[in-house]
């Protein structure tokens, strides 16, 4: 989280020891981007925007696409998945959507988009 915060709110919810380290220069380019939900902790509004022209393809819980989509990220990127749902990409991986005991929501408002956990399928 390049922002610092896990909470809309800078005084509340800082950043976990250690998650400073590093810039988005540090990072190379980027393939796939998998978001689990929209938590603040796990969908950072400055991470995203120093981020997303750098990364080829986004995979998130459906309704979180409209997050990314409102930021800029060009909607092209971002695939949306159900739970159960199936995602391949190009012959060696397949991402699977899947239930998690959790829940979505920023702010005060909370199951507008969903949460998952992922199955990822390789092959050799």
């Amino acid at each position: 989280m390049f922002s610092g915060n896990a909470s809309p709110v800078p005084i509340f919810g800082k950043s976990f020891h250690g998650t400073d380290h590093y810039t988005e220069e540090d990072f190379p380019p980027v393939d796939v981007l998998i978001i689990t939900h929209d938590h603040y902790d796990h969908l950072d509004l400055k991470t995203i925007l120093a981020i997303h022209s750098n990364v080829k393809q986004v995979i998130v819980p459906l309704g979180v696409g409209t997050h990314l989509e409102y930021w800029g990220v060009d909607k092209t990127k971002i695939t949306e998945l159900d739970w159960w749902e199936d995602y391949s990409i190009s012959g060696t991986l397949k991402i699977t959507a899947t239930p998690a005991r959790h829940f979505s929501g920023r702010g005060i408002t909370r199951a507008k988009s969903l949460w998952v956990s992922y199955v990822l399928h390789i092959y050799r």
